[in-house]
């Protein structure tokens, strides 16, 4: 029984004293393969420096964050992000995170959906699948996927947070729910969500540091704690931890092919 951490980010700096512990215990938990996304153009030398220490178990995604598009973004940093892409396409397996992100409030909002629009095209011209950041902009994004455009593309909302309907919309166009600790929280509403689209229309993720399940919520969160969403997952569905993993890394190795 083999688990993949669909969305982790181990290059930042929470990780930097005990790394290889911490793939290790991931590895030790039968969660073997991560994919860590990044996040900006100032993030590329730490994603690159672990990918290389740990290739066939780490694997990249390369993108450009919504949260990082404010007052100081400019153009330059895009291109840096495009370049390394462009420039070293076998090493990476996604665009992503990208996305839009109105959490906070909308002042970026149309520079965000103008980013987001030219790495979809970078999507199409390389044929790789999208890991998406939505939050607060679920409709927003599905709205836009449903561009005619865009029904070539694949790929995984990343740590869903959106209704029942769009995700119903967001399946129907043949992309992947992420989910991970938020699913264990009390108030949370993935289960519900997730028995009406199905397991078998999800991924498993932690987005480390972020987003610990019960019981670590409030701690750095880490892979190894996929199967603890595996086996809530498990119990609140009433599905076999064996058939969750089976379906999520199915839905793996078609995405990323991998």
């Amino acid at each position: 029984m083999k688990f993949t951490d669909s969305h982790c980010h181990l290059f930042l700096e929470e990780f930097a004293g005990d790394i290889s512990q911490v793939i290790n215990r991931a590895v030790e938990s039968g969660v073997t393969r991560l994919v860590m996304p990044n996040i900006d153009s100032t993030t590329i030398g730490q994603l690159r420096g672990l990918y290389e220490r740990y290739r066939g178990t780490c694997f990249m995604a390369m993108g450009f964050h919504p949260t990082s598009i404010g007052a100081d973004y400019n153009a330059g940093q895009l291109q840096t992000v495009k370049d390394e892409l462009y420039g070293n396409r076998e090493d990476y397996i996604a665009i992503g995170e990208i996305g839009l992100d109105y959490y906070w409030d909308r002042t970026y909002g149309e520079l965000q959906r103008k980013v987001l629009c030219e790495q979809l095209e970078w999507a199409l011209e390389l044929q790789l699948p999208v890991i998406f950041h939505s939050r607060s902009a679920e409709k927003e994004v599905v709205d836009l996927l449903s561009n005619r455009r865009y029904r070539e593309l694949k790929g995984i909302f990343h740590c869903w947070s959106g209704t029942l309907d769009e995700a119903k919309r967001a399946v129907e166009m043949g992309f992947v729910l992420g989910i991970g600790g938020v699913s264990t929280y009390k108030t949370s509403t993935l289960p519900a969500i997730i028995k009406e689209i199905g397991v078998d229309k999800i991924v498993l993720e932690t987005d480390s540091p972020y987003l610990s399940p019960v019981p670590f919520r409030g701690r750095r969160n880490e892979s190894s704690n996929i199967v603890v969403v595996a086996e809530y997952l498990s119990r609140v569905l009433n599905v076999s931890i064996v058939d969750i993993s089976a379906m999520t890394e199915e839905n793996i190795c078609k995405i990323f092919n991998i």
